[in-house]
């Protein structure tokens, strides 16, 4: 019974934890060239793991960085952009947030040192 009432509970937090990752936020970035949005892309996801994240896979084309300036520049500017988003948002006081799915290993390392 005790199994089954786990599996019961476990599952539904699962799901709900893989529906909220998060994602570059692309709106802001939908008039740039396609790409730069996505080296953008690319170089966010990127971002969230240098700043912490063990929820993201950091993806970078090497070929692209040298040979194409607008996926290099978006590139960059993701990985910035997306860093520093997520060390800031590990390092809120809000009591329940999105911080608390990802942050909690980035928290206790204490990245407000570097």
């Amino acid at each position: 019974m005790l199994k089954l009432l786990t599996v019961f509970v476990v599952l539904p937090l699962l799901g709900a934890c893989s529906t909220v990752m998060l994602k570059p936020d692309m709106a802001g970035v939908k008039d740039q060239p396609i790409a730069w949005q996505e080296g953008y892309k690319q170089g966010c996801n990127s971002g969230y793991v240098a700043g912490g994240s063990l929820v993201h896979s950091f993806a970078r084309d090497t070929r692209r960085i040298i040979e194409d300036e607008q996926y290099n520049s978006g590139w960059k500017q993701g990985y910035r952009q997306c860093k520093s988003d997520f060390r800031e948002m590990c390092k809120s006081d809000a009591v329940v947030s999105k911080a608390d799915l990802y942050c909690s290993d980035v928290r206790q390392q204490g990245l407000d040192k570097d």
